[in-house]
């Protein structure tokens, strides 16, 4: 399905930013770079970086498209170590007529990682909290990559995640979210791991109906496709914790 863009703006690529965050001494530390020579933007229009972690914010001013400038060694001080963080891109007008105006835009930005890191976190990270009150576990989707979040006084909250049981009711859910999730996300970015396993199950986001309750009904058939290809019930009636 071709999805219409009525805003006026334009997309910039995710090709055109580098975007890196590492943790040092505890603290996240981002590092930048944005070209945008090939969109014909008013040199003087603005540009800001925008991270975001629930309702926790930091802007950073990039100047100008004329003199757009990188970040080095940029201190996240506003989030903790270890925390997700969503970024945002944005080209702003500075014109008299149409001041503040979005001109262009990327959402969804998510830093590169090291392939060392990537092997060790693997597609779907899960994360110890306290935070969940008597929910026992979430999933958040607040930051950059989608997180579960497991409450901590289940205790070997490790090994609870992978029993059968966990597997066969929450997985599902889990699956289910993350495709509505990818759906809404900016669709001509093929650089995230959910897409690519979305489409292993024959599911492409970009394809995901607009309308709400078909949508629903498509994130339904990947939850379905998900529960066929993994033989879910089985693994239940096996008690198989692979």
């Amino acid at each position: 399905m071709t999805r219409l863009n009525h805003t006026g703006r334009t997309r910039v690529k995710k090709e055109s930013i580098d975007l890196g965050v590492e943790e040092i001494d505890g603290a996240g530390i981002l590092n930048l770079e944005v070209r945008l020579d090939e969109y014909g933007f008013n040199p003087r229009a603005q540009v800001f970086l925008e991270a975001r972690r629930q309702t926790t914010f930091m802007r950073f001013d990039l100047g100008t498209v004329a003199s757009v400038r990188s970040l080095i060694n940029e201190e996240l001080t506003a989030f903790g170590p270890n925390t997700a963080v969503t970024f945002t891109l944005k080209v702003v007008s500075t014109a008299a007529d149409h001041a503040g105006r979005v001109l262009g835009l990327a959402k969804g930005l998510r830093p590169s990682r090291s392939a060392e890191e990537r092997d060790r976190q693997g597609i779907l990270p899960f994360k110890p909290t306290e935070d969940l009150g008597a929910r026992v576990w979430r999933l958040d989707l607040s930051g950059d990559e989608p997180i579960v979040l497991i409450n901590r006084s289940v205790g070997d909250w490790f090994g609870f995640a992978r029993s059968p049981e966990f597997c066969a009711l929450v997985y599902p859910e889990i699956v289910r979210l993350i495709a509505l999730w990818e759906a809404d996300n900016d669709p001509e970015d093929d650089s995230g791991p959910w897409r690519k396993f979305l489409r292993g199950y024959g599911f492409d986001p970009v394809n995901a109906p607009e309308e709400p309750e078909p949508r629903q009904l498509w994130a339904d058939d990947v939850t379905g496709s998900f529960c066929m290809h993994k033989d879910i019930i089985a693994k239940v009636v096996e008690g198989d914790e692979e």
